[in-house]
């Protein structure tokens, strides 16, 4: 369950800065992600450029969740297969 927020209390926002420290990366590789990345959300606050952490959160697990879903299709597909290269 879900605990109601306060009203009065913001959501932690991040701007470009923040946020590329935050996903460990540059500002420039950030932009790239923006840029190429359908899934990336938008900023939740356009002027000055804003995410809220949840956000960003809930995109993380999103990209996670797709990781998974690949990784256990191919198990499915092709079972515990180990290939040693010779």
């Amino acid at each position: 369950m879900e605990k109601a927020r306060n009203p009065n209390v913001a959501p932690e926002t991040l701007d470009v800065n923040h946020l590329a420290e935050m996903l460990g990366m540059s500002r420039t590789a950030l932009f790239k992600i923006r840029k190429n990345d359908s899934t990336f959300p938008e900023p939740a606050f356009k002027s000055p450029k804003r995410w809220t952490r949840s956000q960003i959160m809930q995109w993380l697990n999103y990209k996670a969740n797709i990781v998974d879903d690949a990784e256990q299709a191919g198990k499915e597909a092709y079972g515990n297969v180990i290939i040693e290269n010779k």
